[in-house]
């Protein structure tokens, strides 16, 4: 679609779009300040097509804003699912000095399970005086701690640590016994854990939402080897947060709920 023809120029009261229409005008000629401050309205107004274009000219430079524009469309890829595209922007941005990038790229390979590298960029971040960066960093070191050939039971003891570390303090796995569909069990999250060789199905994520409904809590699943795409789907749908177990017993994020419980960018 030609730029000018786009929704994003023509709503808003008359200064605001005459505003847009200057902004782009410049962009076409070169100037690569007007370039930027129009991919960021743009990326406000949820216009990602037209903030994405913007910002890549930026980020070709010269420009002094071209670091900013590299946080932004590595943003933009990772809410696409495109972690490596990511990972590439941000860490342009970060080498740079940019240290919410610095931040961002924590979060990655923190949820990657990639610790040493998590770490080293909260350390970064926060001598750059970014606010989250502190608590992050110190935060991993309380991480639980790996753990192998695990038992089904010692799945469940293992999730309950990890939703402590998430901030559900008074989490803890049930007594072994019939426990109504429910692992794991706080005060603001429920929990249930399948560590087998089978993926999860489309009709467990349905017994575990049937069992936790109503309680106006949030709801969390961890599998050993995955879900359906009909899990996956019916999860989504329901909000409920999926998480796949590791090797060493770390929990991967899967879906934008688990995200959400496990860390978010800002």
């Amino acid at each position: 679609m030609i730029d000018y023809l786009r929704p994003f120029f023509f709503h808003g009261d008359k200064r605001s779009r005459s505003e847009r229409r200057e902004l782009l005008s410049l962009a076409k000629k070169g100037d690569l300040t007007s370039a930027y401050h129009l991919a960021k309205r743009a990326y406000a107004d949820d216009d990602i097509e037209l903030a994405q274009k913007y910002f890549k000219k930026v980020c070709k430079g010269p420009s002094e804003h071209w670091f900013k524009a590299s946080l932004y469309l590595g943003t933009i890829e990772f809410n696409k699912n495109q972690f490596a595209a990511a990972e590439f922007f941000w860490r342009q941005a970060a080498d740079s000095g940019e240290p919410t990038s610095m931040f961002n790229l924590g979060i990655l390979y923190k949820q990657n399970g990639d610790i040493p590298s998590a770490m080293h960029w909260f350390e970064r971040a926060w001598l750059k005086g970014h606010p989250r960066a502190k608590k992050a960093f110190e935060n991993l070191k309380s991480i639980p701690a790996p753990q192998f050939n695990l038992s089904p039971r010692d799945a469940e003891l293992l999730a309950a640590k990890w939703m402590v570390y998430w901030g559900y303090f008074d989490a803890e796995a049930t007594p072994i016994g019939p426990d109504g569909g429910i692992d794991v069990r706080a005060s603001g999250a429920l929990a249930q854990v399948k560590y087998r060789n089978v993926k999860t199905s489309r009709s467990e994520i349905n017994e575990f939402h049937g069992s936790a409904e109503g309680a106006g809590k949030d709801e969390l699943f961890f599998s050993l080897s995955g879900y359906t795409q009909n899990a996956i789907q019916r999860a989504n749908e329901k909000s409920i947060a999926l998480f796949i177990f590791g090797a060493d017993g770390t929990p991967r994020a899967l879906n934008a709920t688990a995200k959400k419980v496990a860390g978010t960018l800002i």
